[in-house]
């Protein structure tokens, strides 16, 4: 399903989720049946044939959320309900944000890491860049 970029600081999963979406991997024969320690991954690319313009992604550096100011907020589509992690805001975290990215470049990018405890979670978001110029193309983007 298309959507507009997300403009809500977020990670794609909760400590409770990631490890039903192992199993789920793991059901379908993608993921070995043993795997215990794991991380998951995000892909992201532009996919318009110019630069983002606007909304440019960007990601919130993993070392510098601290664990306490994670919390976890549903979202429900339909008949669904799933839960994703989102932090408020601290001006002493490091961004880092990619504008002009084009359609050849990929960005990858840990959305979960399991290995560690607490597990680690890389929070991103679209946002409204200052720079951005008044008549700027919409952003068009695939994640996986």
């Amino acid at each position: 399903m298309a959507h507009a970029p997300v403009s809500r600081v977020h990670g794609d999963y909760t400590e409770s989720n990631a490890p039903l979406r192992l199993a789920e991997l793991q059901g379908k024969g993608l993921v070995p049946p043993e795997a215990r320690n794991y991380t998951i991954v995000n892909t992201w690319r532009n996919i318009a044939p110019h630069p983002v313009a606007s909304k440019p992604l960007a990601l919130l550096h993993a070392t510098t959320v601290d664990p306490d100011s994670v919390f976890t907020y549903a979202l429900v589509c339909d008949d669904k309900v799933g839960f994703n992690n989102s932090v408020g805001f601290d001006p002493n975290r490091h961004r880092i944000y990619y504008p002009d990215i084009s359609s050849n470049e990929l960005l990858v990018f840990y959305t979960f890491d399991g290995r560690r405890h607490p597990p680690r979670f890389v929070f991103h978001t679209a946002f409204d860049f200052d720079h951005t110029p008044p008549h700027a193309p919409p952003r068009h983007s695939i994640e996986v």
